[in-house]
This record gives C-alpha cells, sequence and structure tokens, in this order.
C-alpha cells in the first residue's frame, strides 16, 4: 500500500510525522519501502499500522520488522515480541499479557513500566523480580507478595521502604532482616516477633529477649492466626493496567499494612509475652486496645 500525503492526512497523522513525510517522501511512499528504509520514528510507523488501511501483506511486514510472531495479538510499538498479548511499547516479551512500557518479560502479565521480569503478576516500576505479586517502585525482589519501595527481598509479604529481608512479614523501615514478624526500624536482626527501633538482635518478643522454645511457640501461634486472616494489605492493585500509574501517586503511610486485621487478631496480640500498649502503638501505628 503507498503511504500518501492525503491519506496521512485523511487519518489526522501528527504535525511531525506529516512533516517528516513532507520532507523525505513529498510523492508518497510504499510501506514495505517505508521499513526498508528504517528512517521513521517508531511512534509514527505505529501509528500508521494501527490506524491506516493496510493490506494484510503490509501487516505481516511490520510484524516481521519489529519481531513479533504470529501468535502474539494487540502488541503496539513493540519489538521482540513472542507469544504475547496487549503489549505495548515494549520489547523483548515471551508468553505473557498486558504489558506496557516494559523490557525483558518473561510469563507474566500486568506490568508496567519495569523490565526483567519473569513469572510475576501486577508490577509497577521495579526492576529484576521473579515468581512475586503486587510488587511497586522495588528493585530485586524473590518469591514475595505486597511489596513496595524495597530492594533485594525474598520469600517475604507485605513489606515496605526496607531492604534485604528474607522469610518475614509485616516490616517496614528496616534493613537486613531475617524471619521476622510484624516489625519496624529494625536492622540486622532475626527471629524478632512484634519488635520496634531494635539493632543486631535476635529471639525478641516485643522488644524484650525470650528463650528460643518461647519465641517458636509465639511464632507458630502468630502464623497460624495469620493463615485465617484474608485481607490484610499494603497495596490494592487491580487488573486495570491503564489506570495503574494514577492510583499509585500517593505518600504512603506503610501502616495501612495492618487495617484489614481484625479485632479478633488484635485482641490475641494483647496475650503475647511482654507485650506493652505504648510499644504496640509505636509498631501499628494505633492503640490497639481501642480497636
Amino acid at each position: 500500500m503507498k503511504i500518501t500525503l492525503e491519506l496521512l492526512n485523511q487519518y489526522k497523522i501528527s504535525d511531525e510525522g506529516l512533516e517528516f513525510f513532507k520532507q523525505n517522501y513529498p510523492d508518497g511512499i510504499e510501506f514495505k519501502r517505508l521499513l526498508e528504509d528504517d528512517k521513521l520514528d517508531k511512534y509514527t510507523l505505529h501509528f500508521i499500522y494501527r490506524y491506516l488501511p493496510l493490506t494484510d501483506e503490509d501487516r505481516a511486514l511490520y510484524k516481521q520488522y519489529c519481531d513479533i510472531d504470529s501468535s502474539s495479538m494487540f502488541c503496539w510499538d513493540s519489538k521482540k515480541i513472542t507469544d504475547s498479548r496487549n503489549v505495548i511499547c515494549s520489547e523483548s516479551v515471551k508468553n505473557s499479557k498486558y504489558i506496557n512500557e516494559s523490557f525483558n518479560v518473561e510469563k507474566s502479565q500486568e506490568i508496567v513500566s519495569s523490565r526483567e521480569i519473569s513469572f510475576s503478576w501486577n508490577v509497577y516500576s521495579s526492576v529484576k523480580v521473579s515468581s512475586s505479586t503486587e510488587v511497586v517502585r522495588s528493585y530485586d525482589i524473590n518469591s514475595s507478595h505486597q511489596i513496595i519501595k524495597s530492594n533485594q527481598i525474598d520469600s517475604s509479604e507485605l513489606i515496605a521502604n526496607s531492604s534485604i529481608v528474607e522469610d518475614s512479614k509485616f516490616i517496614y523501615y528496616s534493613r537486613q532482616v531475617y524471619s521476622c514478624l510484624f516489625g519496624a526500624h529494625l536492622n540486622n536482626c532475626n527471629h524478632c516477633l512484634f519488635c520496634y527501633n531494635l539493632n543486631n538482635k535476635n529471639y525478641m518478643i516485643f522488644n524484650k529477649s525470650v528463650t528460643i522454645d518461647q519465641y517458636e511457640i509465639w511464632e507458630n501461634n502468630i502464623q497460624n492466626s495469620l493463615f485465617e486472616e484474608h485481607s490484610a494489605r499494603l497495596i490494592e492493585i487491580k487488573n486495570d493496567i491503564h489506570r495503574l500509574d494514577s492510583r499509585l501517586q500517593f505518600s504512603l503511610n506503610p501502616t495501612v499494612m495492618f487495617n484489614g486485621l481484625s479485632k479478633k487478631f488484635f485482641k490475641m496480640i494483647k496475650q503475647v509475652p511482654n507485650y506493652n500498649r505504648e510499644d504496640a502503638y509505636l509498631l501499628f501505628g494505633r492503640d490497639i486496645e481501642k480497636n
């Protein structure tokens, strides 16, 4: 099909795109030759592919030019796409769907402004994420869920503004944490439960030392109770990838991760050894005795 100035005007191409054609192809050009010349910016080329009545042959040439395999559907302004669908402004995407402005994505869905993503779902503005769900503005996340503004997180859930965290849940503003539950402002701590503002500690409950046996009993009790809790969330990401960015433009208070915990759960916390109302307030950001 021949691309002419009249045709471009009819379909309301951008002023920049029209000027390009006036200067380079004032008499028009066949779409195949346009691809061979490889001068046109990708956004204008995508516009032509999406809106102009190209022939089936021309559309196949466009997919070949962008390295989009025949099994992929609804892929726009993207390159190197294999067995995927609904891909926009992305490159090197395999076996994925609903990908926007991302690079090097495999077997994932609903990924926005991210790269090096595999086996993951609902990832926004993050790098190097594997086997994880609902990750926002984070780096190097593996086998984790509900992670925001954090780095080097492994096998953890509901983590905010933290780094180097493994096998932990409900942690914020912390660093080098291993196997902790409900903690904030922890540094180089492991096996801490309901702790706040600690450095280089292990086997602590409500900021006080306990025996290993005591700790394991209460850790098991809390883990079993958490299994019954289904509504605790740090962030809420729905399946609308196009409005994902606007929904996440907020200043996060990490204590929102506790909003979904039940009154029954908070009541149980008051039975934990070393429970202190003031320490609980610092951690949870609320008076749990009024909860």
